[in-house]
C-alpha cells in the first residue's frame, strides 16, 4: 500500500521544489527572452527536420549532417522464401527455436491464493515494481 508524505520528510524533494520555483520565477522575470528563444527553436527544429529528410534522401554528408557509416541488413525471411530451407541453410542461413516463458497473471495469483504454488516459491517469483508519475527534467537551452 502506498502512502503520501510531506515534502519536508524527503529533503531532496523539498530542495527540488524550491529550485523549481526559483527557475519558474527566473523564467517569468525574463519572459520575453524565453518566448523569443521558444519561437526561434521552433523555426530551427522545423527546418532541421526538412534538411534531415533531404540529406538522407540524397545519401550524402552536408554541413552538420555526417554520413559516417553504412550498415548492411539482410532479410532472412525473404532469402528463405527465395531459396527454400536447404538452399537457405547452405548459403549461411540459420534456423533457431526460441523458448519464451509467459505467465497468465490472474491464474498465477489464483494459484498462489489457493496454495497451489508454495509461499516460498511465490516470494521468489513475485516482485513489485512501483511506477511513478514524476516531474520531467528541465530542458536546458
Amino acid at each position: 500500500m502506498s502512502r503520501t508524505v510531506e515534502p519536508q520528510e524527503v529533503p531532496s524533494v523539498l530542495e527540488y521544489m524550491t529550485a523549481k520555483q526559483e527557475l519558474d520565477n527566473y523564467v517569468n522575470q525574463h519572459r520575453k527572452v524565453f518566448e523569443g528563444y521558444g519561437q526561434l527553436a521552433e523555426v530551427v527544429n522545423g527546418v532541421r527536420g526538412q534538411a534531415d529528410k533531404e540529406v538522407r534522401a540524397l545519401n550524402v554528408s552536408c554541413g552538420p549532417w555526417d554520413r559516417y557509416q553504412v550498415q548492411i541488413k539482410y532479410d532472412a525471411e525473404a532469402l528463405y522464401g527465395a531459396l527454400g530451407r536447404d538452399g537457405f541453410l547452405e548459403v549461411g542461413g540459420k534456423l533457431n527455436t526460441q523458448t519464451v516463458y509467459e505467465i497468465d497473471k490472474l491464474k498465477v495469483e489464483a494459484a498462489i491464493s489457493r496454495g497451489d504454488i508454495p509461499k516460498e516459491i511465490a516470494e521468489a517469483i513475485r516482485t513489485e515494481a512501483p511506477k511513478y508519475h514524476a516531474p520531467k527534467a528541465v530542458e536546458i537551452p
